[in-house]
C-alpha cells in the first residue's frame, strides 16, 4: 500500500493519535540504541583484536551498519523522496574477508530523513515499510532493532499499520527515448507510475554486466505492465513494446501529439500528450482505469 493510501485509512482512527505519537517515540529510541549497540561491538572488537587504526574501525562500522542500498531506494520511493547525491554517490565495498562486495549505505540514510517527518503518522508508514525489508541475519544489533520497533507496534495496538504495508514494489518497465529533449517527460512518467503505487524501471538506471538486451527482456518479463513513449521514433523502443505484447504484457502507449506513430500500432488507444504536465495526468489516470493502483 502506497503512502497515500496508507494515511487515508489510518487518518480515521481518532483513537489511536496519542498511540501513534509514543510509537514515535519509542522508534526514535530504538535507533539510539541501535547506534550504542554499534559503538558497544566497535570498542570490543578493538579490545580484542588490540587494532584502533582508522582504516581497521571504519571497517568494522562498514559491516556492522551495512543495509542493502536497494532497501535505502525502496522507502526513498515509498515515501517519494527525491534520490539526493548522498545517495547517488554510494560507492562498492570489496570485503575481501567474506568475499563479498556490496555498496556503503546504512540504516541512518533512511532514519535520520524519517526523524524530520513533522506527521507521526508518515512517520510510522516509514519506519514499518523498511522493517518489514530488513533481512535480521544482518547483524544482532539489526535484528534487536527491528524486534524492538515489532514489540512497539504490539504494544501500541497498531497491527493493523503493519498489515497495511507490503513492501514488495510492483516494478513497470519503462521504453522511451533517452534524448535530453525527453527529461521532463521522463520525470512526467515515473511521477505517474509512483503515484500510482508503482516502481518506475528504465534500464539506464540499472547497473548491470550483462548484454542490454537480456537485460531489457528480463526486466519486461519482470513488470507488472509496460509503459513505452514512442516519441522520437527509436526503433529500439518499438522493439520493446512488441516483445511485451507477446509476452502479454499490458502496454500503455503514448506519444508526443506533433507526431504520429508507425501505422502498425496506430489502431492501438495512445496517449497523445501535448506537455509535460499532460502526459503526468492522462498516464495516471490511464493506469489507473486499466491496471489499479497498487494499494
Amino acid at each position: 500500500m502506497n503512502i497515500r493510501k496508507f494515511k487515508e485509512i489510518v487518518s480515521t482512527w481518532d483513537e489511536h493519535k496519542e498511540d501513534f505519537r509514543l510509537f514515535r517515540f519509542l522508534s526514535e529510541n530504538c535507533y539510539e540504541l541501535f547506534k550504542k549497540d554499534i559503538d558497544l561491538d566497535v570498542a570490543d572488537d578493538i579490545l580484542m583484536a588490540l587494532n584502533d587504526t582508522p582504516e581497521y574501525i571504519s571497517q568494522l562500522r562498514q559491516n556492522l551498519e551495512r543495509l542493502d542500498l536497494q532497501i535505502v531506494i525502496n522507502v526513498h520511493s515509498m515515501m517519494g523522496w527525491t534520490l539526493d547525491d548522498s545517495i547517488r554517490s554510494k560507492k562498492i565495498i570489496l570485503d575481501y574477508d567474506n568475499m563479498n562486495v556490496y555498496y556503503d549505505s546504512k540504516l541512518s540514510d533512511v532514519f535520520e530523513k524519517l526523524k524530520l517527518l513533522d506527521d507521526d503518522i508518515e512517520f510510522c508508514y516509514g519506519i514499518l515499510y523498511l522493517v518489514k525489508q530488513i533481512d535480521t541475519s544482518y547483524t544482532y544489533m539489526y535484528s534487536h532493532f527491528v524486534k524492538r520497533i515489532l514489540s512497539g507496534v504490539k504494544e501500541f495496538e497498531l497491527d493493523k499499520c503493519l498489515e497495511l504495508i507490503n513492501p514488495d514494489i510492483k516494478k513497470v518497465f519503462v521504453a522511451m527515448w533517452f534524448d535530453d529533449s525527453m527529461k521532463k517527460a521522463r520525470e512526467n512518467i515515473n511521477e505517474a507510475i509512483k503515484s500510482c503505487g508503482y516502481e518506475p524501471m528504465l534500464i539506464d538506471m540499472k547497473e548491470h554486466n550483462n548484454q542490454i538486451v537480456p537485460e531489457i527482456f528480463k526486466e519486461i518479463d519482470d513488470s507488472e505492465f509496460v509503459i513505452v513513449d514512442l516519441t522520437g521514433h527509436r526503433g529500439g523502443v518499438y522493439y520493446e513494446a512488441g516483445y511485451a505484447m507477446a509476452k502479454g504484457k499490458t502496454v500503455i502507449l503514448s506519444c508526443r501529439n506533433d507526431e504520429d506513430t508507425h501505422f502498425d500500432v496506430a489502431q492501438i488507444n495512445t496517449i497523445y500528450w501535448q506537455n509535460e504536465k499532460d502526459l503526468f495526468e492522462r498516464l495516471t489516470r490511464r493506469i489507473k482505469a486499466t491496471v489499479g493502483e497498487n494499494i
